[in-house]
């Protein structure tokens, strides 16, 4: 399942879950147009994490249930 949320400064954000309760799964993230990368938003601290964004794609290995964060990082207009 794929959420996306939007700050009214602008900050654009992707939530990514995994809807089954009883599979582990690897997602495989495109992200294309402005997006140049993406951060991770600690589950628990709030703080901003790197990550392995590259060629355009986030690798995104989710336990059965869990949910992820991640600010989208673009390209300065």
């Amino acid at each position: 399942v794929l959420g996306g949320l939007k700050e009214e400064a602008g900050a654009q954000y992707l939530f990514v879950v995994n809807r089954s309760l009883e599979k582990a799964i690897e997602g495989r993230l495109t992200l294309a147009g402005e997006v140049k990368g993406a951060e991770e938003v600690s589950q628990e601290t709030g703080a901003l994490q790197a990550t392995a964004f590259a060629g355009g794609g986030l690798s995104v290995p989710l336990d059965a249930g869990e949910g992820r964060l991640f600010r989208l990082v673009t390209a300065a207009k």
